[in-house]
């Protein structure tokens, strides 16, 4: 998970899945789990005081170059509940990282290629937050079914191609000369 360090980007929820499904992982999948969490903010700090002793969550703090770390993941993570347009979705799917992420916002839109979704989007509950129930079950998902996971991955191409900047360029130049009209 990468963004900046305030509540709302769903830091908190982020770790909490975690840590529930951490050990599911391991005793039924041998899968060694880790939660790398790259950004700054004050309450990003506190969490990271309060979680740094838990064995495999690792804080970064500040990146510089956002996307040298996600090269590392091998998934995409933002359970936020206050989003409109995310720049790390476009970094996630550039890099062909299928994406766990809440149904706020643009980001359904985002992550939708051709085929489908490039991950999963999980719903907002009653409290305004992210499922815990349908993050974890995704974070499980995409750890254990490698046919899910290359198929997400996959979709990541077609989803990212939308946002190429000489494909929005060519539909912005279309709107425009659809709406004003032509001086000759």
């Amino acid at each position: 998970m990468i963004g900046r360090g305030i509540k709302e980007k769903g830091w908190e929820e982020a770790i909490r899945a975690f840590i529930l499904v951490k050990e599911s992982l391991w005793s039924a999948h041998h899968i060694n789990a880790h939660l790398i969490l790259a950004g700054d903010g004050d309450f990003l700090n506190t969490l990271k005081k309060d979680h740094s002793n838990i064995p495999n969550i690792h804080f970064t703090g500040n990146i510089s170059s956002p996307l040298k770390i996600i090269k590392l993941f091998d998934a995409g993570l933002l359970p936020s509940y206050s989003e409109c347009y995310p720049i790390s979705v476009i970094e996630y799917l550039l890099l062909n990282k299928p994406i766990i992420a809440t149904r706020v916002g643009e980001i359904p839109t985002m992550i939708t290629g051709y085929e489908g979704e490039a991950g999963i989007v999980v719903n907002i509950n009653e409290s305004g937050k992210c499922n815990m129930e349908e993050l974890k079950a995704a974070m499980i998902k995409l750890a254990t079914d490698k046919n899910f996971y290359a198929e997400k991955k996959r979709i990541c191409e077609s989803a990212v191609s939308k946002f190429d900047m000489k494909l929005c360029v060519e539909r912005y130049v279309s709107l425009y000369e659809s709406i004003i009209p032509k001086c000759d």
